[in-house]
């Protein structure tokens, strides 16, 4: 079984680490247009003949302070676009994370204009600067943490928006099912027309994906929509694969299906079963056609099995009245045998 909690620690460290390096890129940016704007105040006080002026030494200084800022700003325009894809990082723990590294940015650079006016030649006491650097930290500090409270308040708008349009669409939905399926079209067909049978409508993986309005979405989050456009997820383990355990690894205990070639389901559909088990355990249902080599993690679940058989179907679709969906088999005969599930089981090998 898949993971959902370690997957989704994985993405907010990689997010955090794609966010560092675009601000780590912005900063070298931003800095060495600060060198340049240096350049140019120092021409032109050498122009003037004002190099150890306190206009030139205030100058130096407003540039820097501009600096802070600027870098301070982009910093939080990256955690702006952050949390759109990866809102587990509004947390205050994350928060209170930014606010900590926006004043070390603000100390570190208002701290380097001593030295920056020592190496342009401008011989000034650090004590002389301190009062006048120790206000524009206080002023840059307050704008880090309004910028902040934005951000949190942002996040809390989106949070609530998009909880609301879930209810909605869940509330909207109970007749939608989205099939997970792989690569046996006749038994994704035969599943189709089943569940329409019963006054369903079935999605597709394709569906999901573009309910999250995103190009390259997480596994997860396409559940998440999935499950707001749709009431229950049907898992459909057909044996199109064929795998066995490597010979070296086999141990006395090991069943046939373990030490034979076996059909088994295609790796997306193990892992979005997966997913959807962690997330949705009592709205996901297995189903399983044919000779299938099981995956441990499930084989304990009550898994069920398909066919023509009406015993079959009807299990399947009082599963289904279970999560929630809007069956309808009452009075009405065709369901019995929409959908040829026995052509679909068939050996993967031609």
């Amino acid at each position: 079984m898949v993971s959902t909690n370690r997957s989704d620690a994985h993405r907010v460290t990689h997010a955090r680490e794609l966010e560092k390096l675009a601000w780590s890129k912005a900063t070298e940016a931003i800095n060495e247009e600060s060198r340049r704007d240096e350049q140019q105040a120092v021409r032109a006080a050498a122009a003037r003949g004002t190099l150890q002026s306190g206009q030139f030494a205030g100058r130096i200084a407003a540039i820097h302070q501009d600096r802070a800022k600027r870098i301070l700003d982009k910093q939080m325009e990256l955690r702006r676009a952050t949390l759109q894809s990866v809102p587990e990082l509004g947390s205050e723990e994350e928060f209170n994370r930014l606010r900590d590294s926006a004043y070390s940015t603000i100390d570190r650079v208002l701290a380097s204009i001593p030295q920056h006016l020592s190496r342009l030649g401008f011989h000034v006491a650090v004590d002389a600067l301190r009062p006048k650097s120790e206000l524009d930290a206080t002023t840059l500090k307050a704008h880090a943490r309004r910028e902040i409270e934005m951000l949190k308040c942002e996040h809390a708008l989106q949070a609530v928006s998009k909880e609301e349009s879930m209810v909605k669409m869940e509330a909207r939905d109970k007749g939608k099912v989205w099939v997970v399926h792989g690569r046996n079209l006749i038994a994704r067909d035969a599943m189709f027309t089943f569940l329409r049978a019963i006054g369903l409508e079935p999605m597709e993986w394709g569906e999901a994906l573009a309910l999250t309005g995103q190009g390259s979405p997480y596994t997860g989050e396409v559940l998440d929509h999935a499950f707001a456009a749709a009431q229950a997820v049907v898992v459909l383990i057909t044996g199109d694969d064929v795998a066995r355990l490597g010979t070296r690894y086999i141990e006395p205990h090991d069943s046939p299906e373990e030490r034979e070639s076996t059909p088994q389901a295609r790796p997306n559909v193990i892992f979005e079963a997966g997913m959807a088990f962690g997330k949705y355990p009592e709205r996901t249902i297995l189903v399983l056609l044919g000779r299938t080599r099981p995956f441990s993690d499930v084989v304990g679940r009550n898994v069920l099995y398909i066919s023509n058989e009406l015993r079959r179907r009807q299990g399947l679709a009082d599963r289904l009245r279970t999560a929630g969906c809007g069956v309808k088999t009452e009075h009405r005969t065709d369901w019995h045998t929409a959908g040829n599930f026995d052509a679909a089981d068939e050996p993967p090998d031609a």
